[in-house]
């Protein structure tokens, strides 16, 4: 029972930091748009799939390195160097941490948007304790208090977010900037609508419908997709610009009809 409770226990915080990181990395992606991730009705299976993609990787590193841990640990346990090892990382780890904090205060930059401080911050932690507890096992000497190993868990813990929340805006607005990248290779939209929309943006064309043959009066070039949520479709200029262009918002109505087309060249409104 203890078994399958620990199981259940860790399996509930890996989903829950599954949809943290999916719903952050989500926010850091669409604030890069000016859209805020409240406008959309993104789904808990939303939030999850977004995140597996930019978490499979790290995650096999993370089980590759606590096996090669847990492998080494089995070695290191009852070695006659195993007091000098765990002393070695203690100070390892109280460097780490010192540079780490140093860091967080703005004294020291990494030229890097890579989270560097809070996985430092974290590493340096993870030494500290690891080497602790060896030394401890070691020597014999008196185990840490229970209200200590609880401060420390829960500082773990607290870096564990951290990091996972540094990570995935790290990877949002990468995602983000990709996005533009490539807009090229998003699917291209047309709006034929009833109505003029007044539709602004670098690269999309309007173009006036003449005929008492055609149900629409003004055919919207231009545009590539970039999200749809409940009823609204949000848009890309095909040029767009952060800072210069805004995401068109348009709301599902009879009057408006999308057309959507794979193709990555612009597409404009056909000739008449």
């Amino acid at each position: 029972m203890e078994l399958i409770a620990g199981f259940a226990g860790a399996a509930s915080l890996f989903g829950a930091l599954l949809f943290y990181f999916g719903w952050t990395r989500a926010a850091a992606t669409f604030r890069y748009f000016g859209i805020e991730i409240g406008l959309l009705d993104l789904s808990f299976t939303d939030l999850l799939l977004r995140s597996v993609r930019s978490t499979y990787f790290p995650l096999l590193l993370i089980a590759v390195l606590g096996l090669g841990a847990v492998l080494l640990h089995r070695r290191v346990i009852n070695s006659a160097h195993a007091p000098v090892l765990g002393g070695g990382l203690v100070v390892v780890g109280a460097v780490g941490l010192l540079v780490g904090l140093i860091a967080n205060a703005g004294v020291v930059t990494f030229r890097t948007a890579w989270p560097t401080v809070p996985a430092i911050l974290l590493g340096g932690a993870l030494a500290c304790v690891y080497g602790a507890a060896l030394r401890t096992k070691s020597t014999g000497t008196d185990p840490i208090p229970r209200t200590a190993r609880l401060l420390v868990a829960g500082i773990l813990l607290l870096l564990v977010f951290w990091l996972v929340s540094s990570y995935a805006n790290f990877r949002g607005t990468t995602n983000a900037i990709a996005i533009v990248r490539d807009l090229a290779a998003r699917p291209s939209v047309i709006l034929l609508s009833e109505r003029e929309l007044h539709l602004r943006g670098s690269g999309l064309t309007v173009q006036t419908i003449d005929g008492d043959d055609s149900a629409y009066r003004f055919c919207y070039g231009g545009l590539r997709y970039l999200i749809r949520s409940d009823s609204q479709h949000f848009l890309l200029p095909e040029h767009w610009e952060r800072g210069r262009d805004a995401v068109v918002v348009i709301e599902d109505d009879v009057s408006i009809r999308f057309e959507y087309l794979a193709s990555t060249d612009p597409t404009f409104c056909p000739a008449e």
